[in-house]
């Protein structure tokens, strides 16, 4: 086996688990709030034939964004709408993906520097005539 070669593996599969991780960490949060988006409008059709009248709960992710920055207080799905909204801006959703690549050139390191030490040695060996 190549020298540096098995680091270089290990590093593709740590970086693999990173990115794994992270990319169900963003599908989780975005489940979560598509779920609670699905409850806020079944909770409108609830209580649209429960009282007979043509409301609405304001679900979409916009609406929410304009009642909150009105100042209106928030209760129930769509407050719970609004809180993953406020998580999802705070996180940082490629920060696994930067963190599996930063994994990837660490291990990658002693792999390159003997492919680069295998290239100088064919030089050598080519300028002095050696044959290998």
């Amino acid at each position: 086996m190549v020298k540096g070669a098995r680091a270089l593996v290990v590093g593709l599969a740590g970086a693999a688990v990173m990115c794994g991780f992270g990319y169900f960490r963003n599908w989780q949060h975005e489940r979560q709030l598509m779920q609670a988006i699905e409850r806020c409008e079944a909770e409108e059709v609830v209580e649209r034939k429960q009282t007979g009248l043509d409301l609405r709960l304001f679900c979409n992710v916009f609406e929410i964004d304009e009642l909150k920055g009105k100042g209106t207080q928030l209760v129930g799905t769509q407050k719970e709408i609004a809180d993953l909204l406020d998580e999802s801006r705070q996180r940082a959703p490629y920060l696994w993906y930067a963190l599996g690549a930063l994994v990837l050139v660490v291990f990658a390191i002693p792999y390159l520097w003997y492919f680069l030490l295998r290239r100088l040695r064919e030089v050598r060996d080519a300028l002095t005539g050696k044959e290998a």
